[in-house]
């Protein structure tokens, strides 16, 4: 099968934070598979946070009813009780473990390598910097870990580790969000990167690797509306998420500074947690950080040429949509 009938197959359901993404890729599969236009559908959620196992409901992960678990390497994935739809990469790895660009490229090669004439893939994910990754990954995303290096910047501080990657690469440093940038975490392997990229002279990008899907369908919702979106489902959510929270803590003793803990929600609950704030504003904060982290999610998107922008409210969405799939 050529690059090019391949990349046919290949579908993006993106937009930022609550504007039904996964609804539409579940209704899209189902109506693929129904009408006869596709043998097998694989949805991935191209997302950070809803790969981890114990926190579905902070992360809104969609794990539809009645689907089955299949214990598969190098990752389990969920099945249609009745259909040839699979779900990858959500709930899949311990709260504990760490997920990067890198795991998600290459289940996202497991899964193309399947594809056969009349499968599709579908990803979805409001995520913009993972779906670049799958789109042009950048030649940096398989430098791996340097142990020594690490052994000795985890023992700095956050404003030493801000100067060696000032000094390093200051437009990676000016690029990190305001999270990240004080992250140590990040920064370390923002400079691991940095030395490695100094090292072996390895470019930023790797063109000869890059792709271009044909469809990639972007929902949007205005402004106002979109809010009040954001602040039902945290509100539907709280009540549940907080007991995740709080069993991941007891039962992991984990800490503000590993990789699941960087989920949206999750400081904002541990802060109640640990009596630092109140249930109410712990809420509050949590909203007012989705709603944020919504609106840099729009922007990033604003940047991406060839979208296919529909309203998440059309109530013609899901017919659209299969007009535009070859």
């Amino acid at each position: 099968m050529s690059a090019a009938s391949l990349n046919k197959q290949i579908i993006a359901i993106t937009g930022a934070t609550a504007t039904g993404k996964s609804k539409l890729a579940l209704n899209l599969a189902e109506a693929l598979i129904k009408q006869k236009r596709a043998n097998r559908v694989f949805l991935l959620s191209v997302d950070s946070r809803q790969v981890y196992r114990g926190l579905e409901t902070l992360t809104a992960a969609t794990i539809p009813h009645g689907w089955q678990l299949n214990n598969s390497k190098p990752y389990p994935y969920l099945s249609h009780p009745q259909l040839a739809i699979s779900l990858h990469g959500v709930s899949i790895i311990p709260i504990w473990q760490d997920w990067s660009p890198a795991h998600l490229q290459k289940l996202y090669l497991h899964i193309k390598q399947q594809l056969q004439n009349n499968d599709f893939l579908i990803l979805v994910g409001g995520t913009g910097f993972y779906h670049r990754q799958l789109n042009q990954p950048a030649a940096t995303l398989f430098i791996k870990p340097n142990l020594t290096l690490r052994q000795q910047l985890n023992k700095k501080s956050v404003s030493f580790l801000q100067e060696q990657l000032q000094q390093l690469d200051p437009e990676k440093l000016a690029a990190m969000n305001q999270s990240d940038v004080k992250n140590p975490r990040r920064l370390i392997r923002a400079i691991e990167v940095a030395k490695a990229l100094q090292k072996d002279h390895v470019g930023k990008t790797s063109s000869e690797q890059e792709e271009h899907w044909p469809l990639n369908i972007h929902l949007t919702l205005n402004k106002k509306e979109q809010a009040e979106q954001i602040k039902r489902r945290v509100a539907e959510r709280y009540q549940d998420a907080l007991h995740e929270v709080r069993a991941c803590v007891k039962q992991y003793k984990l800490s503000a500074e590993l990789p699941a803990a960087s989920a949206i929600g999750f400081k904002e609950l541990l802060d109640h947690i640990e009596q630092r704030t109140s249930l109410q504003a712990s809420v509050l904060a949590w909203q007012k950080a989705e709603i944020q982290y919504s609106k840099r999610q729009a922007t990033w998107w604003k940047k991406i040429n060839n979208l296919k922008n529909f309203a998440a409210d059309d109530p013609e969405l899901l017919t659209k949509t299969l007009e535009l799939v070859l």
